[in-house]
């Protein structure tokens, strides 16, 4: 009985730490915009992530900065934060990707299947996720 509880608790330590986080918030008046994630592979929160992200996204000038994403997919994530000549606003994420390259050509691709302006020649923010939840 004792061997079959140690080998969940390891087993449900093991699917905890499977877990990443990661969040951004936007500003749809200003275009500003924040993210919070695992960057250093040290357990964190959901909410320290999502604190960081609203925070950063008020100190880069937003005004209104309401959640945009939340994930908990580890990997490589793309984002990219637009606006064409008419002022309208673009904001487009891809998370869990395996390698950075992978993360800016799928958040290319979600941004052009959704009307975005010159993904060719539109600048993607990248950044990896580790995996380390804590509760």
């Amino acid at each position: 009985m004792k061997r079959i509880l140690i080998i969940l608790f390891v087993l449900g330590s093991c699917i905890t730490c499977a877990c990443a986080q990661g969040v951004i918030y936007t500003c749809n008046s200003t275009g500003a915009w924040g993210n919070g994630f695992n960057e250093r592979g040290e357990p964190v929160t959901m909410k320290e992530c999502d604190d960081v992200a609203l925070e950063s996204c008020k100190t880069n000038h937003g005004k209104n900065c309401k959640l945009f994403y939340k994930s908990t997919k580890g990997g490589w994530w793309g984002f990219i934060a637009s606006v064409d000549i008419h002022g309208k606003l673009y904001f487009e994420v891809s998370d869990g990707n395996v390698t950075q390259a992978a993360a800016e050509r799928s958040v290319r691709k979600k941004y052009k299947d959704h009307g975005g302006p010159f993904p060719e020649n539109t600048e993607v923010k990248s950044w990896y996720v580790y995996s380390n939840l804590k509760k």
